[in-house]
């Protein structure tokens, strides 16, 4: 690094927040894009052969089989959720006109209603609108033991 007379480095006169001190080798990101934004399925192995590659960088969960929340991002399949918007009442939106987002809700009946008219209510302030919820299965033998377990 370069020092200059008022005994300040590059870093510290143009980054004044920074510190290297807060480095860390293995974080980052990896993209792998076809720059006219055309879906293929060579992206996403390829994108999941640099997922595999990240095992020696520390990239899984403590127990291999819950994992670290290391993954892919991908477009909206819009045809896979076709039949689920016709029978929201949403058959005319097509790709780029919805979003999917995962959630994590509580086990209470009661409590995981009040968070879904949360979220609705927040997504109306914004001008959007909820469509529908689905429920996930899970198969909590195939969990790994750094999953969280239900009190009985």
């Amino acid at each position: 690094m370069s020092s200059h007379r008022d005994g300040q480095s590059t870093w510290q006169r143009h980054a004044p927040l920074y510190d290297p001190a807060f480095e860390r080798d293995a974080c980052g990101v990896g993209l792998v894009v076809d720059i006219k934004g055309r879906p293929a399925r060579a992206i996403v192995e390829r994108a999941l052969g640099g997922l595999v590659n990240l095992t020696h960088r520390g990239g899984v969960g403590a127990d291999s089989r819950t994992g670290d929340g290391a993954g892919i991002l991908t477009q909206i399949p819009a045809a896979l959720f076709a039949d689920d918007l016709a029978r929201n009442g949403a058959a005319g939106l097509g790709p780029g006109e919805f979003a999917v987002a995962m959630l994590f809700l509580p086990q209470e009946t009661a409590v995981a209603a009040a968070a879904r008219r949360e979220l609705a209510a927040t997504l109306t302030t914004r001008g959007l609108e909820l469509i529908g919820c689905a429920r996930c299965r899970s198969i909590p033998p195939c969990s790994g033991t750094s999953r969280p377990r239900r009190s009985r």
